[in-house]
């Protein structure tokens, strides 16, 4: 079924990737900052003139760096927008 509202829109979909770092011991403040980003967009419409589009999480992993001090959290969003 396609949406009435929708059919006659031209669309492109793209693909967010959001880094943080924290040196926090452990993983807690990376974990509170990505819950945080996560809160923020999923399911978000963003302010795009002339344009809808809603925002989805589609994964997040969270990296000790090298240096043994750093935690590298990575979230990855996908947007689809539609113009007319």
């Amino acid at each position: 079924m396609v949406d009435e509202g929708t059919k006659n829109k031209k669309g492109s979909d793209f693909t967010l990737i959001f880094h943080t770092f924290s040196r926090y011991r452990g993983s807690k403040e990376i974990k509170e900052i990505m819950s945080l980003v996560y809160d923020i967009l999923h399911e978000s419409s963003l302010s795009i003139s002339g344009a809808m589009n809603n925002m989805r999480f589609e994964f997040s992993d969270i990296i000790k760096e090298s240096d043994g001090l750093t935690t590298h959290g990575v979230q990855r969003f996908k947007t689809f927008v539609l113009t007319n």
